[in-house]
C-alpha cells in the first residue's frame, strides 16, 4: 500500500485507507474499488492523493516508464540529470518534482518519436 497522486488513480484500483474531505467526512471507505466516476468526484473535492493497495509513487513511475524505448529513457535521464544537478534530490519536494518530470518528459519524447 502506498500514497499516490490523484492524477495517477485509475478505475479498478482499491483504496487501502478511507478518503476524507477537509472537514474529516469520509468520502470513500477503505477497500473500495475505484470507478472512473469516483476518480472525477475525488478530483472535484480537491483530493490530492489517496492510499492505494499494492501501489506507491515509485511503482506508478516504474510502470509509466517501463514501456519507454531505451533511447528515450536515456535521453530523458540525461536531460533531467542536468536540470536537477544542483538540487537535493533526497528532499521530498524535489523527489516529487523529479518523478513528475520523468513522467512528463517520457510522454513528450514518446509522442514525438512515434510521429
Amino acid at each position: 500500500m502506498g500514497t499516490i497522486n490523484i492524477s495517477d488513480l485509475r478505475a479498478g484500483m482499491v483504496l487501502a485507507a478511507e478518503v476524507r474531505n477537509l472537514n474529516g467526512q469520509v468520502l470513500l471507505g477503505a477497500g473500495t474499488a475505484i470507478s472512473a466516476e469516483q476518480v472525477r468526484t475525488l478530483k472535484a473535492w480537491g483530493i490530492m492523493e489517496v492510499d492505494v493497495a499494492g501501489l506507491d509513487r515509485a511503482a506508478v513511475t516504474r510502470e509509466a516508464t517501463a514501456s519507454l524505448n531505451p533511447q528515450v529513457k536515456a535521453k530523458v535521464k540525461a536531460e533531467l540529470d542536468q536540470l536537477f544537478s544542483r538540487t537535493n534530490r533526497e528532499h521530498p519536494a524535489m523527489e516529487e518534482l523529479h518523478r513528475l518530470a520523468v513522467l512528463r518528459k517520457g510522454a513528450q519524447h514518446s509522442g514525438s518519436s512515434s510521429r
